[in-house]
């Protein structure tokens, strides 16, 4: 299946040059960017979205944009009946990605939101070969990216936010955060039923990079190191879904719940209070 790069940034060219490789990528899309990324990858690009979904051959499509940007692209696309994988957070609000949800369910396409840790070492931990996963920190860091629209709780933490809920296995009942630095650093806390508790720390850093550390009943595990390969595994995983194979992992819910808690993280920065959630 062809699939089309939406954005054209640090992140947006990373995803086209994935796809490249996948022997997947169609069309690159971005006011601004798109021409030098699509010249490098030999295929079309456009500034206009609606010029490429209404020109381009295309079924699936990787979207790396701000979060701010992000409603209205993702919802154009699913309206076009194409599957949709974010490099991040849904919406910026829990009842604009149940919109993005129900839309994508109506249409019988897929949406996700990036969860690169379900392909790589992590699921060691789900598949409990170390005992009972009590607490999980994540850190991560990037580079800035060049539209700087968002901060780094909805621009970077959204995968790691994907990884600790898909790792309890329910969403968390309490956030709390912290940011600082015209949100160019935070520390999100997630405490989940029975005590258990994810911590989240991310920054705009260089090179994008993430640390896994779980804390399990019979003993500790760690993993340290970028997650490009994974992320590689996790758009094959996508597209083959997309062209009719096995079902892709994550899911259009599990995408809200996410966007649910990235929203409660940066409320819970501003204020300073802890943020009480139900998104069962």
């Amino acid at each position: 299946m062809r699939a089309v790069q939406v954005g054209a940034g640090t992140r947006g060219s990373k995803g086209a040059a994935m796809l490249d490789k996948l022997g997947a990528l169609g069309a690159v899309c971005d006011v601004d960017g798109a021409a030098a990324c699509a010249k490098k990858h030999g295929v079309a690009h456009y500034s206009s979205l609606g010029e490429m979904v209404g020109s381009a051959d295309f079924g699936a499509a990787m979207v790396s944009v701000p979060v701010v940007q992000c409603h209205g692209i993702v919802h154009e696309l699913l309206c076009a009946k194409k599957h949709v994988l974010v490099d991040g957070a849904i919406s910026n609000s829990s009842g604009g990605a149940k919109q993005l949800a129900q839309l994508a369910q109506k249409n019988g396409v897929m949406l996700a939101s990036s969860n690169p840790a379900r392909f790589g070492p992590a699921t060691s931990v789900a598949e409990k070969r170390y005992g009972g996963l009590q607490m999980l920190s994540l850190d991560r860091k990037g580079a800035r990216p060049r539209n700087m629209q968002a901060g780094v709780i909805h621009g970077l933490a959204v995968p790691d936010i994907c990884a600790a809920n898909w790792l309890f296995g329910e969403a968390p009942s309490v956030v709390f955060a912290r940011a600082g630095g015209d949100q160019g650093f935070a520390s999100i806390t997630l405490s989940y039923m029975g005590g258990r508790t994810a911590t989240i720390t991310a920054r705009w850093a260089g090179a994008e990079a993430c640390n896994f550390h779980a804390s399990c009943s019979i003993e500790d595990y760690a993993y340290p190191g970028p997650d490009g390969d994974l992320r590689g595994a996790e758009a094959g995983s996508f597209l083959g879904a997309a062209a009719g194979g096995k079902p892709h992992p994550s899911t259009p819910g599990e995408a809200v719940d996410a966007a649910g808690v990235a929203e409660a993280a940066l409320l819970s920065s501003q204020k300073g209070i802890p943020i009480y959630l139900d998104l069962r």
